[in-house]
């Protein structure tokens, strides 16, 4: 990916940081980052990105959320180059914390997931903020309803593998109109662990990564995703407690775990075991 790009900016693989199914990031300096992005990324939607993230106002947040200095075109390859953000990413640090550190880091993630609602961002909207085509509505549930019938119509092959799919439409509706009272936020939409950076204490240092899944919408949606995107059971369960108390939270989650197993049924042919996930989901959702 961006042969052309890492020759013109003087870096190698060795100096890569991470890779994401869009963008591969690489150290460049002390203080700053390259990213450079696939072939299929045009660049106008990185400086919509570009623009979302100059628009975001994060002073009542304590970390930090990407901001470009510099975006282009080398070769066919979009890139840009970022300020570094300081940490790890916290799938590296639970890959190797001992049991403590373990649970201080996924608190301090929830908490953080909990943050994100503060970011200040002005838009008039429910619904997909990114994107070529993003789905938006007048109100969170109608988003909501349109996001799952826009996957289901980019998934028709899910038709032969959900064995009651009205019947989940109908208890995804439900549950989706009793979320109508929730306030319109900005909410990350792929909060996970390869997308929240932590230092050596675990601390939550950024939250990076915005992208086609940011919504203008209910809070809760990254409270949930938090602990659905955990794969370890324990980390889930533990994640999940630290939010209890939290008024809606128990509904949302059943809510959400609809939404995003609706979300994926796009991914079986790149992440079969995902859509296997998502499918099995959706087809125990009425026990």
């Amino acid at each position: 990916m961006g042969e052309q790009a890492l020759k013109h900016f003087g870096v190698t693989e060795a100096d890569l940081l991470g890779a994401g199914d869009q963008s591969r990031a690489y150290r460049l300096g002390e203080a700053s980052v390259l990213r450079v992005f696939s072939t299929q990324t045009p660049l106008t939607q990185v400086r919509a990105l570009d623009a979302f993230y100059r628009g975001l106002d994060t002073r009542a947040v304590t970390f930090a959320v990407p901001r470009f200095d510099e975006v282009l075109q080398v070769g066919e390859a979009t890139c840009v180059v970022e300020a570094r953000i300081p940490g790890m990413a916290l799938s590296r640090f639970l890959a190797r914390a001992r049991p403590e550190d373990r649970k201080r880091a996924l608190a301090n993630y929830m908490v953080a997931a909990g943050e994100i609602q503060a970011i200040a961002f002005d838009a008039p909207y429910h619904g997909q903020i990114l994107g070529p085509a993003p789905v938006r509505a007048e109100s969170w549930p109608a988003y909501l309803v349109s996001r799952v019938a826009a996957s289901l119509v980019d998934a028709p092959w899910a038709q032969a593998d959900l064995t009651a799919p009205a019947r989940v439409l109908e208890l995804f509706d439900g549950l989706a109109q009793a979320r109508a009272g929730a306030p319109r936020r900005l909410a990350h939409g792929d909060y996970h662990p390869g997308n929240v950076l932590v230092d050596e204490a675990g601390a939550v240092t950024g939250v990076i990564d915005f992208s086609v899944q940011a919504v203008m919408g209910d809070p809760l949606l990254d409270l949930t995703s938090a602990a659905f995107f955990l794969d370890d059971k324990a980390d889930r369960a533990y994640a999940a407690s630290q939010a209890e108390g939290i008024a809606g939270f128990e509904e949302a989650t059943r809510l959400y775990w609809l939404y995003y197993s609706f979300f994926y049924l796009s991914s079986k042919a790149t992440k079969p075991a995902l859509y296997a996930l998502c499918a099995r989901s959706l087809n125990r959702a009425l026990d």
